[in-house]
């Protein structure tokens, strides 16, 4: 194999394997097969700050987040960027979610909020100050994505 063809075949796998990584991972957040679109309510961060996703109605996230001295959260969240996209019947829930906000001990709110089939939500992190690492008043919100 000649350097030209060999540097584009390594360029080629590296690429796929940044685009397979960066990919959003989708968390089916019921019992049963897969829904199609119109049956399911979805929920995903919106910009600025992404909250980690602990819980979706008391069932922890598949995943853990080290927020020091041996102590994990679960999470939804992917380590890329800390993206999720979770897929929910329509109906009332309760999202768990937290940040870090200063320091190493994690604070964390309850979010519910009424889904409905075929729409998307964005799960968003609001503060009263400057920054979100500079306040500990903070909250959630979940509104329909625009």
């Amino acid at each position: 194999m000649n350097g030209k063809r060999c540097l584009r075949v390594l360029a080629a796998a590296g690429l796929c394997a940044v685009l397979c990584g960066c990919a959003t991972p989708v968390y089916q957040a019921y019992e049963g097969p897969v829904r199609g679109p119109e049956e399911v309510a979805v929920v995903e961060p919106a910009p600025g700050p992404i909250p980690l996703l602990c819980k979706i109605d008391g069932k922890p996230g598949p995943k853990r987040f080290h927020v020091g001295f041996g102590r994990y959260l679960p999470r939804y969240n992917s380590m890329n960027g800390g993206k999720f996209r979770v897929e929910l019947l329509p109906g009332e829930h309760m999202l768990e979610c937290s940040v870090m906000s200063g320091g190493w001990s994690p604070s964390t709110t309850l979010v519910k909020f009424n889904a409905e089939a075929g729409k998307k939500y964005e799960l968003a992190i609001k503060t009263k100050s400057r920054g979100l690492f500079k306040s500990r008043k903070w909250w959630a919100e979940v509104a329909e994505a625009r």
